[in-house]
């Protein structure tokens, strides 16, 4: 079975099992947003102004919950499996699975992975985000301006699809 090509296939230990993921054209893309104005916009005008009004008071709200499912949830997951593994935020908890493996496996010294290891556990000549010095934060006052805009667009496209859309009051 050949893939299409629109299609980017993928086979990992078995050659004939095949891991196939479809690429939309344009023409899809175009297909799937005119399905959805007709669909939700048209169909529901009322419920998507709604959307749209309660989008424009929070407008950081969706990239707030994509930034924690997609960074956050599984940077906590990962830190949680290696502090229950022994890596603490100081280094290597004592009589741990990581303090084992690591008296086990690079006790010689002579490992370019050891060598690393001793270098982060000890050296705090590092730049700052790596030695403990909190990160810069941008300054919000220039973000804010690009919320509020983003705020007003959705109550200018809530008001367009009432007015369009909504019929008669």
């Amino acid at each position: 079975m050949h893939p299409r090509p629109n299609q980017v296939c993928l086979s990992f230990s078995d050659p004939t099992k095949r891991v196939c993921i479809t690429i939309p054209t344009f023409e899809d893309v175009k297909q799937f947003f005119a399905t959805f104005h007709r669909e939700i916009i048209v169909a529901h005008p009322y419920a998507s102004a709604a959307v749209l009004l309660f989008w424009a008071c929070y407008p950081k709200l969706p990239f707030q919950i994509l930034y924690f499912a997609l960074f956050d949830l599984p940077r906590s997951i990962i830190r949680g499996v290696s502090t229950c593994l022994g890596f603490e935020h100081n280094g290597v908890r004592q009589d741990s699975i990581a303090s084992r493996y690591q008296s086990q496996s690079y006790t010689s010294g002579s490992g370019i992975l050891s060598r690393a290891l001793t270098y982060g556990a000890v050296n705090n000549d590092l730049p700052p985000p790596y030695n403990g010095t909190p990160r810069q934060q941008p300054r919000r006052e220039d973000m804010h301006m690009w919320w509020t805009l983003l705020g007003w667009m959705c109550v200018y496209a809530a008001l367009v699809i009432v007015l369009q859309y909504g019929g008669d009051f």
